[in-house]
């Protein structure tokens, strides 16, 4: 008997030339080793309506023959006005519409902009999020939603103990006032008086902010200690990640950071602010600390426990290991497969 396949649009971020691996990459990747799907998906512009020409055309290429259009949702207007033209243009192709909520922003967004997020989540098939911080947001509205945490592919990650003698800090997110990096350049400063053998790596996109903090360490005298090597590629972030032995997430707003999943699959110990659906991950005092939002006593008390006490260190990073194994490809995948089923046989 000939099997049945299910068509798929996946829209959403993918990866442009030997940049970071996405997680609509990783899906697309999967559901493709999947006899019972045939995958398109777009797209790998860096340019925002380059992307959206992308995406539309995608749909009208494959119209009627798509059966399910999988939409990786964010938030901000631009996000929300292309994915208004997505959802208006697969409900014209009578393709079902699955969401998967990205951005801890979400919740605030609606706030304003309250009737075009019921408009939108009224038109899905099925709303999938990442954490529980996401999940109850989408029930809130009255919206049924399935937990379904972020994918890595796990085997490239190599986890191991780390030893602080030499406290080299890991700092990952872009430069931009969401992501607060300058509460970290504020506890660098109060931590070298005990550690002056500590280091920091800040690498991320510059999103507005970048030379405001380059400035701001070069004021306080800080350079000697801080390094920012940009974007980090795949490659790149691999190494650094391996050799650094703390990660510190500021965030003031966050969902479910796929970077402190990938911290855990590496035995980096994880110090973070308690935002969002950040809580859902790092169970403080088991997988991690948290430390209240913009509070840098918090913060530097956090990073002093993890480099002083080697038996807490050790504990943490093993119940790390444990929630990063559920992000593997293979499980989550799965989960998606069946999801992606049942909304095609209803």
């Amino acid at each position: 008997m000939p099997i049945i396949k299910v068509n798929v649009a996946i829209i959403g971020n993918m990866t442009i030339s030997n940049q970071l691996v996405t997680p609509a990459d990783y899906l697309s990747f999967t559901l493709s080793n999947n006899k019972s799907f045939h995958i398109v998906s777009a797209s790998r512009s860096p340019i925002r309506l380059k992307r959206f020409f992308e995406m539309t055309r995608l749909i009208f290429k494959w119209n009627v023959k798509l059966d399910i259009v999988f939409l990786q949702f964010y938030s901000g207007v631009p996000s929300y006005l292309l994915q208004t033209f997505i959802v208006l243009y697969a409900k014209v192709f009578k393709c079902k519409l699955v969401f998967y909520l990205h951005g801890g922003d979400i919740p605030n967004f609606t706030i304003k902009y309250s009737r075009w997020t019921n408009m939108l989540f009224g038109q899905a098939s099925c709303i999938m999020a990442p954490s529980n911080y996401l999940l109850d947001f989408s029930k809130s509205l009255g919206f049924e939603c399935v937990l379904v945490p972020n994918m890595i592919d796990i085997q490239k990650y190599h986890f191991k103990h780390r030893e602080t003698k030499e406290p080299l800090i890991l700092w990952m997110r872009s430069f931009h006032d969401v992501y607060n990096p300058k509460l970290m350049i504020d506890a660098l400063l109060i931590l070298i008086s005990k550690y002056p053998q500590i280091k920091l790596i800040m690498a991320g996109k510059d999103k507005g902010v970048e030379n405001e903090v380059k400035n701001y360490v070069n004021s306080l005298g800080l350079d000697k200690y801080v390094d920012f090597p940009g974007f980090l590629d795949e490659t790149s972030k691999l190494n650094y990640i391996s050799k650094c032995n703390i990660f510190v997430s500021t965030s003031r707003k966050d969902n479910m950071p796929i970077c402190i999943v990938e911290a855990f699959a590496s035995g980096l110990p994880v110090v973070s602010s308690n935002v969002g659906g950040v809580p859902d991950l790092v169970n403080s005092g088991i997988s991690g600390i948290l430390f209240d939002d913009n509070d840098v006593k918090g913060l530097v008390d956090g990073i002093e426990k993890v480099i002083t006490d080697a038996d807490f260190r050790h504990s943490v990073v093993n119940y790390g290991l444990m929630i990063a194994k559920r992000s593997s490809l293979q499980a989550v995948s799965t989960q998606i497969e069946s999801l992606l089923m049942t909304v095609h046989n209803h």
